[in-house]
């Protein structure tokens, strides 16, 4: 089943992207999981967040890395 996951990743200030992006995966990760997501021409490194978001990206599960999710309190 696909999800849409809310993905922070840091962006140039001039790039005008701020909050989370939100890309659709096959996988189930939890709030605080590290990712490796698509970002224009590369991929870049992002973290699973519990907010909502604005831009949709479709990324095969393929291209998305597990690593252990952080706790709560380390996201705040």
């Amino acid at each position: 089943m696909t999800q849409q996951l809310s993905i922070l990743v840091q962006t140039p200030a001039h790039s005008q992207v701020a909050g989370t992006l939100s890309y659709l995966s096959e996988l189930a990760l939890a709030p605080g999981t590290l990712v490796r997501v698509p970002l224009g021409r590369r991929e870049t490194l992002g973290i699973v967040w519990d907010a909502a978001s604005h831009t949709l990206a479709e990324v095969d599960a393929s291209r998305l890395r597990r690593s252990p999710a952080h706790s709560t309190p380390w996201r705040r």
